[in-house]
């Protein structure tokens, strides 16, 4: 009963361990993945340098528009 017990013990001591190592790598996983979502929000894209050119609106419209357009992206994200 004793050497039953004892093993059962080891083997739930094991198990900890592994899951400990899970528990640690998921966690690091999300900070990476947060990290690169971070950057990729970040980054440079051409789309932020379209400028909504139009022969009827004036550059003040075009940098409005320009605001929308930056606000709808920053929603989406």
């Amino acid at each position: 009963m004793a050497k039953q017990r004892q093993k059962i013990n080891q083997e739930v001591e094991e198990l900890k361990k592994h899951l400990l190592k899970n528990v640690v790598l998921i966690n690091t996983w999300k900070k990476k993945c947060a990290l690169s979502k971070r950057a990729q929000t970040n980054r440079f894209s051409p789309l932020d340098t379209i400028s909504f050119p139009n022969a009827k609106t004036s550059s003040k419209q075009n940098s409005l528009l320009k605001l929308k357009h930056w606000r709808k992206r920053d929603n989406l994200i």
